[in-house]
């Protein structure tokens, strides 16, 4: 009996092999140091995550036939839509994260500006009562 499968093993495998370099190459442009660590973490974590997808989806979609063997072909699928799942989640996690970075450089930033023009305002204050009480 020939197996049935929902995909092409060579399509697959292929499709699959294009994703985990791409994923290997951009786990190494994260390692720039302007990356900042939080954000470095969560994106690494959510790869090893996006690797297992792809290879648990190459293994559902090429090599575990329905008929023969429906119960590993059930689990094989959950067990993707469940990584492709936990990818999404730390993606929102990084949404998350860099919505609270940059919040917190608004703020930095409106901190300093308000410093900076109380000092302004402080001095022009200082002079405008230098040049008063000197007439």
């Amino acid at each position: 009996m020939i197996a049935s499968v929902d995909m092409s093993p060579f399509l697959s495998v292929s499709l699959g092999i294009v994703l985990v370099a791409s994923s290997v190459w951009y786990w190494h442009q994260i390692g720039a140091v302007e990356v900042r660590p939080s954000t470095r973490g969560l994106r690494r974590s959510s790869l090893v995550f996006a690797v297992l997808a792809v290879v648990a989806l190459v293994r559902a979609a090429s090599f575990i036939d329905y008929e023969s063997d429906p119960a590993l072909y059930i689990e094989a699928w959950l067990a993707s839509v469940a990584l492709v799942f936990l990818v999404v989640v730390f993606v929102a996690f990084d949404v998350f994260n860099s919505f609270r970075i940059q919040r917190k450089e608004l703020e930095n930033e409106a901190v300093e500006n308000a410093t900076r023009l109380s000092s302004q305002l402080k001095d022009l204050v200082g002079r405008s009562g230098r040049d008063d009480g000197g007439d």
